[in-house]
């Protein structure tokens, strides 16, 4: 597609959400929308409170397009990398990395070519006017400065510059200014939380005026991978966000956090490897399933720490896979996926930009930049040596490590080719975000136009009859959601029931494999091994899930571990070196994560089997729901009404799965010192105990021991608490979700916007009653309104069928 062209369909787009504005604002005018009944069941498709919010997503859209903005939100949880990973793409520290704290709030960072000193600009009256508004707090609760909450430095001073009139300036230069900027930011949200949690309810940062993109703070900088780019027309924003599991994140926040997300044209989501299994990315991942117009190939996933693997550790397929298969499921493509090393390819490419524009080599200091990179390529770490090293050394160990880092990548793929392609993916994302809003308000003309006509009594009773039939159906969902609901909250007390029982068995043949290899006799143990043994019979029980290799290697550890157990005294385990006891623990950490890894897979198959009857009452229930929305379209069809009502989509079996949680087994051994008489070796030691009864030496001995029954106990309660227990909780999750989704979720959508659509027709019907006495004027007036929404719809469709 031609410059031209995009630059036409972004026109023809604009156009549209613009008129939409003004169809939005001439309903209004007109009465067609009604204020909320505070009874959900009783509101049309659109109501006047939700107005405001439904303009500013269009008005954002019109925004981000008149200027191509392409806005990639960078999403994870805290600690996991986000800044770094933006500073490594930048190619500079544009965001705090080392003990600085972040700011609560949203950031975006726009690549302006050419523009090699950062400035942030920030113009928001509304985060002035509060500021300033709390000096005259301070001065009337005089108390407060007392409070224990508020003791802290930080906090302290930025009270002080509130007390003296002080406010935000609307520009900062170079990357100091911005990180003084966004810490007095941040400690502003923060003092705001402290006041309105423990001190004055009423007192509330203004996060309703910050929830449009132009409102936040912004940073303009050349990004390093960019600047040599033929990057086209259109701006690549980088929007900074809190993780779910921030301090500080209260309702007010976290619904415009998620508003921002929503109206991002794609995200970048950072995971940290090392923690890829735990609950704060299990929030990050639910962030992302609620995003319902992120498309899946505007998502990319970093796994950063990648760097933190070692010979044991999963390879790089492995984890695409995890990522791919189980974390991020139907959301996105698996070449989007980039194990990488952020921090790594953060300094080398800082030391590459600095080498470029000062042709010298930065001067060596203790706590900075210059001090890690050289560590991190060099293995120097103090600036004599640092002197010793060459600039072309630096350079070539620069390179090498950026692309060790394997940013080089995700950079180009998620970053540059998104950037020339930021015309599209604004127009795509545009389309995403209002598309709710154009069924909604066309269906509000459609019914408009319908009830204003001047009708024969046939075609007033057929309208009659389809509101009687929308009853009907309304009703017929509802019925269908809660006997349903009943159905499921029955078949998931049985297939739990069911699932309890197989993990009961579960745990038992767990328990007897740690008794059979912990415990106090050895020759069960060792028998343990044979073919015919315990051992086979409860992986046979758990379906045979470990492959004949991988039996083989755990019986040789099993071994291993039995010839150190062999050592035993009075029930004791005795460890005569700490690589003896090492030795030993190790032994213990690889046939528990054996047996953790087949307890979760059989967790999965019982999972599986428990839901599958769920699923075919699921198949049944989606039919009859299909049935009903095909008779709902029908009837609009025969009255010549143009409505859109969509079925969600019912998702695969396999989706719920639960994933593996690895732990690490640790056990404190209680250390002795003994000192053993021995004789020493020699001639003369020979001489001297012959002739004098010499030749004897003390020797000081570090022993190591543990009770057996009480090492058994404490692995079984380990596997209990860290294995079972867990999945346990997993398993009784998958048919909670189940509901969530498919009761409170697709089927009650449906069964909401079809009571919506018969609300609204019903409210067209006692509009136009309302307005009986000059129907003519209002009859023309909806007319006009019904056929510039139908232009609007139809170009629409005609840019969705271009970029789809």
């Amino acid at each position: 597609m031609t410059e031209t062209e995009i630059l036409s369909y972004r026109d023809i787009t604009v156009n549209c959400l613009e008129k939409q504005l003004e169809l939005l604002q001439a309903i209004e005018k007109l009465g067609l929308i009604r204020p909320t009944t505070g009874d959900i069941n009783e509101d049309g498709l659109l109501t006047r409170e939700e107005l405001p919010e439904r303009r500013a997503i269009v008005k954002g859209e019109i925004h981000k397009l008149q200027n191509f903005d392409m806005v990639l939100a960078v999403v994870g949880t805290m600690k996991a990398g986000k800044s770094t990973t933006i500073n490594a793409i930048v190619g500079r520290e544009i965001l705090p990395n080392r003990n600085r704290p972040m700011t609560a709030l949203p950031t975006q960072i726009i690549h302006v070519q050419g523009k090699t000193v950062p400035t942030l600009k920030f113009d928001n009256p509304a985060v002035q006017q509060f500021a300033g508004s709390l000096k005259q707090q301070f001065a009337n609760n005089i108390h407060w400065l007392q409070h224990a909450d508020l003791q802290e430095d930080n906090i302290q001073q930025l009270i002080q510059q509130i007390q003296s009139d002080w406010q935000f300036k609307h520009e900062y230069i170079g990357e100091e200014a911005i990180f003084d900027f966004l810490r007095s930011l941040n400690d502003l949200v923060r003092l705001a939380e402290i006041i309105h949690t423990r001190l004055d309810e009423n007192v509330q940062f203004p996060y309703t005026e910050c929830k449009n993109i132009h409102q936040l703070p912004v940073i303009e900088v050349e990004f390093f991978h960019l600047k040599n780019k033929n990057v086209g027309q259109g701006n690549l924003i980088l929007l900074d966000t809190p993780g779910p599991n921030e301090a500080g994140q209260n309702i007010a926040l976290r619904k415009m956090l998620d508003e921002q997300l929503n109206r991002s044209s794609a995200v970048l989501l950072v995971l940290d490897y090392t923690q890829l299994k735990s609950e704060a990315s299990d929030s990050v991942k639910q962030q992302l399933l609620s995003m319902p117009t992120l498309a899946k190939d505007r998502l990319f996933a970093l796994v950063n720490r990648y760097d933190a693997r070692d010979a044991h550790s999963d390879d790089a397929e492995t984890v695409k896979n995890l990522v791919f298969n189980d974390f991020l499921k139907d959301k996105v493509l698996r070449e989007h996926i980039f194990p990488v090393s952020a921090r790594n390819a953060y300094l080398s490419n800082r030391m590459l930009q600095n080498l470029a524009e000062n042709l010298g080599k930065p001067f060596f200091e203790a706590g900075t930049w210059v001090e890690d990179f050289a560590k991190m390529a060099l293995g120097v770490s103090d600036a004599e040596d640092w002197e010793d090293e060459s600039l072309d050394k630096i350079a070539k160990r620069a390179e090498k490590r950026l692309q060790e880092s394997l940013m080089l990548e995700p950079i180009e793929r998620a970053i540059a080719q998104t950037h020339r392609t930021a015309p599209m993916v604004a127009i795509q994302s545009a389309l995403a975000n209002v598309g709710d809003l154009v069924r909604r308000l066309n269906a509000v003309c459609e019914f408009s136009m319908a009830t204003a006509k001047e009708h024969t009594n046939s075609e007033h009773v057929n309208l009659q009859r389809l509101l009687v039939s929308l009853q009907v159906y309304s009703g017929s969902l509802k019925q269908l959601e809660t006997d349903f609901r009943a159905t499921l909250q029955d078949l998931s007390a049985k297939g739990l029931e069911h699932a309890k029982k197989q993990v009961a068995e579960l745990e038992n043949s767990i328990v007897q494999e740690v008794d059979s290899t912990f415990g106090k006799i050895i020759d069960s143990a060792q028998q343990a091994i044979n073919e015919n043994s315990q051992y086979v019979q409860v992986r046979d029980y758990l379906r045979k899930m470990t492959t004949q290799e991988e039996l083989v290697k755990q019986q040789a550890e099993r071994i291993r571990a039995e010839e150190l157990l062999s050592q035993t005294k009075d029930g004791k385990l005795v460890f005569t070196s700490a690589a003896q006891r090492d030795e030993f623990l190790q032994c213990c950490q690889q046939i528990i994560s054996q047996i953790n890894h087949t307890a979760y897979v059989a967790a999965n198959e019982i999972i599986n089997d428990s839901l599958k009857l769920t699923y075919f009452e699921l198949t049944k229930v989606e039919a009859e729901m299909r049935k009903i929305v095909g008779e709902v379209q029908a009837a609009f069809q025969q009255n010549a009404m143009d409505i859109e009502l969509a079925i969600p989509k019912l998702s695969d079996l396999d989706k719920h799965h639960i994933d593996q949680v690895d732990y690490t087994y640790q056990r404190d051994m209680r250390r002795e010192e003994r000192t053993e008489i021995r004789e020493k070796d020699g001639a003369l030691a020979w001489v001297a105990r012959k002739m004098w009864r010499g030749g004897k030496l003390e020797v000081q001995l570090d022993y190591w021991t543990d009770d057996k029954e009480k090492l058994r106990t404490n692995m079984i309660e380990n596997i209990q608490e860290n294995v079972l227990k867990k999945i346990r909780s997993a398993v009784a999750e998958q048919f909670i979700l189940i509901e969530h989704e498919y009761v409170s979720g697709n089927l009650h959508t449906i069964s909401q916007i079809t009571n919506q659509l018969k609300n609204q027709l019903k409210q067209s019907f006692e509009f136009n009653q309302r307005n009986a006495h000059q129907i003519d004027a209002v009859r023309e007036h909806i007319r006009q309104i019904s056929l510039q929404n139908n232009i609007v719809k139809t170009n629409l469709e005609r840019v969705a069928q271009k970029f789809s």
